[in-house]
């Protein structure tokens, strides 16, 4: 008996064949944001449906009841935000409603990222909830110190396993 995908749904956001294609046509027009390799390692695991049910990065609303309630919603355990950090600088340049493409380190197009909200989080009580300490010597703290001011809330669609580009390995 197949074990059931958590929350109830197994996402694949991988775009093959002609979808693909028409897709990084389309992403070559649109603005590019660089990702760093966190936020390529995310992209990878949620298009792969590793972090099922996430269809994206997380919006407002499922970040504070993950960080409140350690739920993605009710009857959906979950314990740390999936987030896009950026820039005030790079979220004032996108309007919501809009396509992003992100680009890898290499300048290769990544996903393309269909933006439905921005919003800010205070990094001290992210780091409080999250990690149970403020101190920076803690490295997810750290991370959490270093990233944007904004968050952005999207679902994506992937051109291409990460992985096999980054250097990634999802199964270690």
């Amino acid at each position: 008996m197949p074990i059931e995908p958590h929350g109830g749904e197994l996402v694949n956001r991988l775009l093959t064949g002609a979808e693909r294609t028409a897709a990084l046509d389309c992403a070559k027009k649109m603005p590019k944001l660089t990702i760093n390799s966190f936020n390529a390692f995310d992209i990878d695991a949620i298009a792969k449906g590793v972090l099922s049910p996430l269809r994206g990065f997380m919006n407002e609303e499922q970040t504070r009841s993950v960080l409140n309630f350690m739920r993605l919603r009710p009857g959906v355990a979950w314990t740390i935000p999936i987030l896009l950090p950026a820039s005030q600088a790079d979220a004032d340049k996108l309007e919501v409603g809009s396509q992003v493409a992100l680009v890898d380190d290499t300048g290769e197009i990544a996903a393309i990222l269909h933006l439905t909200e921005k919003f800010g989080l205070d990094k001290k009580e992210l780091a409080e909830k999250v990690y149970k300490t403020t101190e920076e010597a803690h490295p997810g703290v750290k991370r959490v110190y270093e990233t944007g001011p904004v968050f952005r809330a999207e679902p994506h669609d992937t051109a291409r396993h990460l992985a096999e580009y980054v250097s990634l390995d999802a199964e270690l």
